[in-house]
């Protein structure tokens, strides 16, 4: 069974601020798509919803398995908001959004009502650990990647553990670019360049330097 996977918001062409405001919205979009629960969709595994000071609310549209919805967006009062405001509409343009896709394919809305409520009750943090333990040269430490999701960032965090059985200490951050593909390269990148260093690409594959103490057990 196919099911939804992302669900993003877009600014349309009449966005001066374009590229910026498309990955501002990526911070709430991916934690949004993230917590909705597996349903069949016919299909579909992607919404797309396209914004614009002069759109009107269309109706969806598919092609293969992606639905586009075009909605009205006011940019100017947007662009005036703090940073929790701006999450804020961001999810309520998702619930617009994705209530007109669900009554347009016959599908119900609770999985996105639930979504929405998760979101909240998260306070809208986007945060988490990206991919396995990472075994250090010497073999005897691992490293892993905790994230923290942002408008203007994505801060990654570098955890190192001893053995198994030890709490894991902080050792050094990076910021890179929010994008929401950012994911796939992190977790296929992040590797250790020596015993002091460790490497992570951001969405182009620019690989970003964390530079943590010798570890004695190391």
């Amino acid at each position: 069974m196919k099911h939804l996977r992302d669900v993003t918001i877009g600014a349309d062409r009449t966005c001066e601020r374009e590229k910026q405001f498309n990955l501002e919205t990526s911070c709430v979009c991916t934690l949004f798509s993230r917590c909705i629960a597996p349903f069949d969709t016919g299909g579909i595994q992607k919404i797309v919803l396209v914004v614009g000071d002069r759109s009107a609310i269309g109706n969806p549209t598919k092609l293969l398995d992606v639905v586009e919805l075009k909605l009205p967006f006011d940019y100017a009062s947007y662009w005036s908001l703090n940073g929790r405001e701006k999450k804020k509409v961001h999810l309520d343009t998702l619930i617009s959004g994705v209530s007109i896709v669900a009554s347009a394919f016959d599908w119900s809305k609770e999985p996105f009502e639930d979504a929405a409520e998760e979101v909240m009750s998260l306070d809208f943090k986007n945060e988490g650990v990206v991919g396995k333990p990472l075994r250090s040269p010497a073999g005897k430490s691992t490293a892993q990647l905790s994230y923290a999701y942002e408008l203007d960032r994505i801060r990654l965090t570098a955890l190192i553990r001893a053995n198994r059985t030890a709490p894991p200490r902080v050792v050094g951050s990076v910021d890179i670019p929010p994008h929401p593909l950012w994911l796939a390269n992190a977790v296929k990148g992040f590797r250790w360049r020596d015993a002091t260093t460790l490497e992570v690409p951001d969405e182009s594959g620019t690989l970003h330097a964390i530079k943590i103490a010798t570890h004695r057990n190391d």
